[in-house]
């Protein structure tokens, strides 16, 4: 099945984030690394470069995939278990039909953005070991922020991450959602932007390769 356009995906995104994101998965992933021409913007020219980040920062055309072949599980009320859950990649891509605004990663590094007005859909780097804080701006804008502070033994450390992010008001941490899978578990940050402000959730998962179980949802703005 070919899935929703990006035009309809914003639409159900901010219509009903939560709802949609109940059984819904959506995964921006990014590999370790991004080059300033990689991270060129498709409006005003600005860059993404390091920890080092503009005040402003220009969201980015992108293109939807439905992955057809991906299984996603999610809670059915009282029925346990569904199985008819959908799963879409998104990418930004200059051809693409609607902006975003989009926050990477790199090991051992923090990357950081003020999401605003020019865009109504922000998409976090899918984390499995990283953390995610935020601050509310002036003019209804937020800086997000993504961490992935690593100790001596080469793995994120959630208390050096709760030391970097601490000029934050909020945080989303490692910990918060690595406690399925016998203490892993990966998390989708998404937020939609709709005549009230900017709502951030917060998607935890298990499982990965293709095979998802949606286990909460959690508004964190």
């Amino acid at each position: 099945m070919p899935g929703l356009t990006a035009q309809q995906l914003r639409t159900a995104l901010v219509n009903d984030p939560a709802g949609f994101l109940a059984s819904t998965v959506i995964q921006f992933d990014l590999a370790n690394g991004i080059s300033p021409n990689g991270w060129q913007q498709s409006t005003a020219g600005s860059l993404m470069i390091g920890p080092t980040l503009p005040s402003v920062h220009r969201p980015m055309r992108f293109r939807s995939t439905h992955r057809d072949s991906f299984n996603v599980e999610y809670r059915n009320g009282q029925n346990g278990w569904a199985t008819d859950g959908d799963f879409y990649h998104v990418t930004p891509d200059g051809g693409g039909e609607l902006l975003a605004y989009f926050l990477p990663w790199r090991a051992d590094s923090g990357y950081s953005l003020v999401i605003g007005a020019d865009a109504q859909l922000f998409f976090n780097a899918m984390m499995d070991g990283c953390s995610f804080g935020w601050t509310i701006g002036p003019n209804g804008t937020i800086r997000v922020a993504h961490h992935n502070i690593q100790g001596d033994d080469g793995l994120t450390n959630n208390a050096q991450m709760l030391q970097s992010l601490g000029m934050y008001q909020n945080r989303f941490m490692r910990d918060d959602y690595r406690h399925f899978d016998g203490g892993y578990g990966s998390c989708s940050i998404i937020g939609a932007r709709g005549n009230n402000g900017w709502r951030i959730y917060a998607q935890v998962l298990s499982g990965g390769f293709g095979n998802y179980r949606i286990e909460q949802v959690d508004r964190l703005q």
